[in-house]
């Protein structure tokens, strides 16, 4: 009994995802179109240097939505490195942070990297990617 309530409970939680995942594409098909309608604006100017900052900041948080659908579909090490990676970048590029602020993140995104080559052992990448094909 204990194991089929358990069944169903993952069972749903993977319906879940799914839902969450396609969710979150809609969104970002929104913000995409949201952009292009944005870059066709002839009252943008783009002289001015908030107009980049809005829109790196559009373009890199669909980046990261992506890089979250990957990791809700992927379930490896490997994908939830990529969207801290991109979470991480993306706050320094778009935020002004003070100089320790910036040394940290770029320690932290050393770390990432550093993780993902030495610490993630590639046959555990190919059996992940093998069951979800």
């Amino acid at each position: 009994m204990r194991k089929k309530i358990q069944d169903r409970i993952y069972n749903f939680s993977y319906i879940a995802e799914i839902v969450i995942s396609l969710i979150i594409f809609i969104i970002i098909a929104l913000g995409i179109a949201r952009v292009a309608m944005d870059l066709i604006n002839p009252d943008i100017s783009w002289n001015n240097a908030d107009a980049l900052g809005y829109f790196l900041n559009r373009l890199l948080m669909l980046a990261v939505a992506t890089e979250f659908i990957k990791m809700l579909c992927r379930h490896t090490a490997s994908s939830v490195i990529e969207v801290l990676l991109f979470a991480t970048a993306r706050q320094m590029i778009v935020e002004h942070y003070s100089p320790v602020e910036t040394l940290i993140s770029v320690v932290a995104i050393a770390c990432l990297f550093a993780t993902r080559k030495y610490l993630l052992r590639r046959s555990d990448e190919k059996e992940n990617e093998a069951d979800h094909l």
